[in-house]
């Protein structure tokens, strides 16, 4: 998730490039945080064929608790 916190509106294949691992393996790991709702596939509006994944609402709360608990722990 931080991969889409730090680069927002990205294409799945960019993010497989960037952690190295296959297209086919980025779309099981977006499959499978999207069944827990971490995160969404957006489609462009510009291109209906193409989306680029953001943080659904429970990426943005486990992302803010995470946060929020580094911080209390300094």
């Amino acid at each position: 998730m931080t991969y889409i916190i730090r680069n927002p509106q990205k294409s799945p294949s960019f993010f497989a490039d960037q952690m190295g691992i296959s297209k086919s393996a980025i779309s099981q790991l977006i499959n499978k945080l999207e069944s827990q709702q971490f995160m969404k596939r957006v489609q462009l509006t510009e291109d209906k064929r193409s989306n680029v994944l953001d943080l659904a609402e429970n990426g943005i709360n486990k992302r803010m608790t995470s946060f929020t608990n580094n911080l209390n722990d300094k």
